[in-house]
């Protein structure tokens, strides 16, 4: 088929593309009430897809002077704009009553080292912190909202690369926002040259399981990930006890 009989096959009739946008939207409606970040994403595409399909249809509606069809179909993106604002809404203020149920049957485990990150919820605590090692260390920082954190990392013995984290539940071994975390916490760094040096991140990352109020204990690990295309390595591990964000 012809791009030109694609085209045609896709907008001569205009409510193909009225169906596809309420399917798409459906799915986009659906993934919002679940917590996985691929399926949200995948159903954001297809409704960013579906509006700018139906715009090209009310458009092509009008060219051909198909009048009515063109008010329907301008119509038709308008109330779905209208509709996707509000189910915006709603999704929001619903994960946001309705409480994580990811800590209801976790205990903060007794005989390990646990620590606590600096600062309290609502203070970005990093900013004036005056915290040094003079030994290789990991310290995670509350950031403006309970569940969201920085870091700062203190290593030897480090070749150029990027270090990232990953985050498990102690007592089940949970792996906490694969989906997001190892980026959203990536840093650069350059070798050290067997002198302690230190790094930081300059954005803020999220853990999203858990609600605020309900801490438990994590273990961070950082990972490095070799400039050179070498394997990837764990180079250090921290165990704290943190809250996920309001979500």
């Amino acid at each position: 088929m012809s791009f030109y009989s694609f085209f045609i096959t896709t907008f001569d009739k205009w409510h193909r593309p009225f169906i596809f946008f309420a399917v798409a939207a459906g799915l986009w409606a659906v993934s919002m009430f679940t917590s996985s970040f691929a399926l949200q994403l995948i159903g954001l595409v297809l409704v960013g897809l579906a509006f700018f399909i139906l715009f090209i249809s009310t458009i092509y509606q009008f060219i051909k002077k198909r009048w009515i069809k063109g008010i329907l179909t301008g119509a038709a993106f308008c109330a779905g704009a209208l509709s996707l604002v509000i189910l915006s809404a709603i999704s929001f203020f619903v994960s946001m009553a309705m409480p994580d149920p990811f800590t209801d049957d976790l205990t903060i485990p007794e005989g390990i080292e646990l620590n606590k990150p600096i600062g309290s919820g609502f203070n970005n605590a990093r900013a004036d912190s005056v915290v040094e090692r003079s030994y290789p260390d990991f310290v995670l920082y509350n950031s403006f909202q309970p569940g969201i954190y920085e870091y700062d990392l203190w290593v030897e013995y480090i070749e150029d690369g990027t270090v990232y984290l990953k985050a498990f539940e102690i007592t089940k071994n949970t792996p906490l926002s694969t989906g997001r975390l190892p980026r959203a916490s990536s840093v650069e760094v350059s070798s050290s040259g067997g002198e302690l040096k230190k790094f930081m991140t300059t954005n803020d990352f999220t853990i999203y399981e858990g609600d605020w109020g309900k801490p438990y204990a994590a273990r961070f690990e950082v990972w490095l990930r070799p400039k050179n295309g070498g394997p990837e390595r764990k180079i250090m591990e921290k165990n704290y006890i943190i809250e996920g964000w309001q979500h």
